[in-house]
């Protein structure tokens, strides 16, 4: 039996009106419960995902030397580099383009996996790596005894005292995403706004190389490769790594 809305007039056809608003009735209701549905999932997913990463999540709103060690001695970087190709990539990518270099910067070295493996290949060169973890920094050191290790936040570019003023190659990889450009974190962000932001730092970065700036793939964040282009970085294969110039003197 269908419910009446209320007594009325047979005349006024008022049956006809029930049978035809009350199903419109149920729909906003319904459409609501899949709406609440689908952000009940989302929100799993995203909480799932945040707990495998741990608190990597947390340095990309602040990344602080305390919040990096603490990432890092979470386990959540303990196969960076190792399993997605980009170590052996970049290795490869500046030993080629860059044979027989004085010196090298790597900004952001973590725990001097690429580091290591170039001081090796170019015994000749001064080595200096460069991350915001002491954690990592201390790691570094201990993997490449014959390298210079500092911590050094990479959004400021402040390079420690006695350090060069230049190097010829600046290896830069899977930093960009985190640096917060002008103070904001990218994530909050819209991609022009980030590019725009990003513009001085990356002018400050090719300052440091007298050569060439190389910097990994960043896992293909379209965010970072809107960043590199508006820089003048070209991408020197698909997928792979990036170089910009150096404009050191």
């Amino acid at each position: 039996m269908r419910a009446r809305l209320a007594t009325a007039d047979p005349a006024t056809n008022d049956d006809a009106l029930v049978e035809h608003t009350a199903p419109a009735r149920r729909r906003p209701r319904r459409r609501l419960w899949c709406a609440l549905g689908a952000a009940a999932v989302l929100a799993v997913a995203v909480l799932a995902k945040a707990w495998v990463r741990g608190e990597v999540w947390l340095a990309y709103v602040l990344p602080t030397p305390a919040v990096w060690d603490r990432v890092h001695a979470g386990g959540a970087t303990r196969h960076w580099r190792e399993h997605n190709g980009t170590q052996a990539m970049l290795v490869a990518q500046i030993n080629q383009r860059h044979p027989g270099y004085s010196s090298l910067l790597d900004l952001g070295c973590s725990r001097g996996l690429v580091l290591a493996q170039l001081a090796a290949r170019q015994s000749q060169a001064a080595h200096f790596g460069a991350d915001i973890s002491p954690r990592m920094v201390r790691r570094a050191r201990r993997r490449c005894p014959r390298c210079f290790v500092e911590v050094v936040d990479a959004a400021t570019l402040a390079l420690p005292d006695g350090w060069p003023d230049s190097y010829d190659v600046v290896l830069v990889s899977d930093v960009l995403y985190y640096i917060p450009f002008a103070g904001v974190p990218q994530m909050v962000a819209s991609e022009n706004r980030n590019v725009e932001a990003s513009r001085p730092w990356f002018a400050a970065v090719s300052r440091l190389a007298r050569r060439e700036v190389v910097f990994s793939s960043h896992q293909n964040n379209p965010w970072v490769r809107a960043m590199l282009r508006a820089a003048g970085a070209r991408q020197l294969s698909p997928g792979g790594a990036w170089a910009l110039a150096g404009t050191a003197v």
